[in-house]
């Protein structure tokens, strides 16, 4: 194995051509230092063209910088595969006036253009594009490829008529490269191409061709066409691409069918209702990127893919239905609450909540027991938004069968109102049922005494819930009693605490928040801290300053915070010692600090 760069350089001399190629790899890979360099350097102007291309070839992968004008001097080689080499370096390492030395190239070696146009490609600098169009008249095919997909990365409004020439050549390739090339242009520009600037019998003679090409590149020029274009049949051509298993057409195909169907929703709806059965996966994807169903024919049709065979294509439909409304939608939907698959129900009632119609209550209430908990979920929410319907607390506990359908109707109801059945899910042997009644306290911000028992509850998400019920109840309640939440075994317990003691009222409140700030818990510390932003007071500033010194880093972050809220000038001093030298995490912070105690002074 070579020791020194000039050794590893040697190997390029090698006779074999094998052992060559399996000597740049090594040197592609191992890391010989400023040797090698030097050592290529010198390789570059080997008498055997072939180790020259070699080693032009490896410049860009070196550790250490190559000067350009080594590059430049490789530009002028009279070996095409030399001159190739270099123009790949130059593109790879894109040195300062990379694109205007290549240009120069391209116009002395004009029997290089193709490689060097397409390592112009690369830089995407538009600088090029003059001689680039000069080129288009060329009559190898290969080479005209090249430019045109030059003038595709680079290429502006200048290069537009020259482009439209070449639609009608005759040659297939040519004539896909330059569409291309234009269809790259408008996406940059979109007003320097227009519909009128293409031959009329463009679309009918080559959209077909390219929607139909295993190959990715027509392929996105046809997904771009269809999507700048909009032809009637659009929609129908995407549908196929939309499951496709290469990834930047498949996600071009949809961004393309959601730009057609917003302007066309009845065609695109029409084209899905037509594939749905062949291919159920496209056609549930196509149902995501419809916006909005406007006109009674959409939505009709719409309607009738609800009642389609694959879950999948209901779901989305029925989706699209909730989005689009209009008169019948919620009727047709309500037969959907009982639907055999989860994510139809789970997506009916949640359709149902944005349709916001009233007569869905009882349906909305009958999953409130589903034993799935996404459609319950789902019927919660929707319940919540129909401000018009009353539920009816009664029958909803008598049908509840089970602790999940039994958690789910005591979040449905008020807890005011919800009388005996409330008070005895308080002490409901299953866990799901005492902790819907905590946050069903929490979420009405409503606080009963007969509650009191949760804040004891073995699990510490009913305590928590509880807890921030409690904290949110009445001042005159006190805060007193929740002394020992100070200690709960529970972080999460203890940064509920301190969360809501933030927003409570009482005399203890500053005082327990400065005993949370130390914590062991971060997250709890770091919620007093953030709490204590609210306290004015010496010993509040003083705390804060401690938990900056000797804090857990979350800690100390969050307590500099709050300092710089507070805007007290006691902490200017420790402050700018932490920014001027203090853990680096927390030197931004503590400076951002000062400037704010600075400006609260002024």
């Amino acid at each position: 194995m070579p020791e020194t760069g000039w050794e590893a350089a040697e190997l390029l001399q090698r006779a074999d051509p094998n052992a060559r190629a399996r000597a740049a790899q090594k040197l592609r890979y191992e890391d010989f230092g400023a040797d090698l360099n030097r050592a290529l350097e010198d390789r570059v102007f080997d008498p055997d063209p072939e180790i020259r291309a070699l080693a032009v070839s490896l410049i860009p992968d070196l550790r250490e910088p190559v000067s350009p004008d080594l590059l430049s001097s490789a530009l002028q080689d009279p070996c095409p595969d030399v001159v190739v080499s270099a123009a790949e370096a130059f593109a790879i390492l894109r040195f300062p006036r990379a694109s205007d030395i290549l240009s120069e190239c391209l116009a002395m070696r004009p029997d290089l253009t193709g490689p060097l146009a397409l390592a112009l490609a690369r830089l995407e600098d538009p600088g090029a594009e003059d001689l680039l169009i000069d080129r288009l008249e060329q009559e190898d095919p290969a080479v005209r490829i090249a430019v045109l997909r030059t003038l595709g990365a680079c290429a502006t409004a200048r290069s537009v008529p020259g482009l439209v020439s070449l639609l009608g050549c005759g040659n297939p390739a040519v004539e896909g490269e330059a569409l291309a090339a234009l269809v790259r242009v408008r996406e940059r520009s979109p007003n320097s191409v227009g519909r009128g600037d293409l031959p009329a019998d463009l679309l009918d003679r080559a959209l077909p061709v390219l929607m139909k090409s295993r190959d990715r590149h027509p392929l996105l020029t046809g997904i771009a066409l269809v999507g700048w274009l909009r032809p009637p049949e659009g929609p129908a051509l995407l549908l196929g691409l939309l499951e496709s298993p290469d990834r930047l057409v498949r996600e071009r195909a949809r961004e393309a069918f959601g730009a057609v169907a917003a302007g066309a929703e009845r065609v695109a709806l029409e084209s899905i209702a037509g594939i749905a059965d062949r291919d159920p996966a496209a056609a549930a994807s196509a149902l995501d990127r419809v916006a909005i169903a406007r006109d009674e024919e959409s939505r009709t049709t719409c309607l009738r893919l609800t009642r389609h065979p694959d879950a999948k294509v209901r779901e989305r439909a029925v989706a699209l239905a909730g989005r689009s409304g209009g008169a019948g939608t919620p009727e047709a939907l309500l037969s959907l609450a009982k639907d055999p698959v989860g994510h139809v129900r789970a997506q009916t009632a949640e359709a149902l909540g944005i349709l916001r119609w009233k007569g869905a209550g009882p349906a909305l209430e009958g999953l409130l027991s589903d034993p799935f908990p996404d459609v319950r979920q789902a019927a919660l929410s929707a319940l919540d938004t129909l401000r018009d319907h009353e539920v009816d607390q009664e029958r909803l506990f008598e049908s509840a069968r089970g602790g999940p359908a039994r958690a789910a109707a005591l979040r449905a109801c008020d807890p005011r109102r919800a009388g005996a059945p409330f008070l005895s899910a308080i002490s409901d042997p299953d866990s799901q049922v005492r902790l819907a009644a905590a946050v069903s306290l929490n979420e009405h911000g409503v606080w009963l005494e007969e509650a009191a028992a949760l804040l004891a509850d073995e699990d510490p998400r009913v305590r928590a819930h509880a807890l921030h019920a409690r904290l949110k109840g009445p001042a005159a309640l006190g805060l007193e009693p929740l002394a020992a939440f100070l200690r709960d075994r529970d972080s999460g317990v203890r940064q509920t605490f301190a969360i809501g003691l933030e927003r409570s009222t009482g005399v203890e409140r500053a005082a327990w928040l400065r005993k949370l700030l130390t914590d062991p818990c971060a997250a709890v510390g770091r919620a007093a801290a953030r709490a204590l932003a609210h306290h004015h007071d010496p010993q509040t500033i003083g705390s804060l300053l401690d938990a900056v010194s000797t804090g857990q880093l979350p800690v100390a972050a969050q307590a500099i915070e709050s300092l710089g809220s507070l805007g007290d000038s006691e902490a200017l001093p420790r402050l700018r010692a932490v920014a001027r030298g203090g853990d680096p995490a927390l030197r931004d912070l503590a400076a951002h600090a000062v400037r704010r105690v600075e400006e609260s002074r002024a």
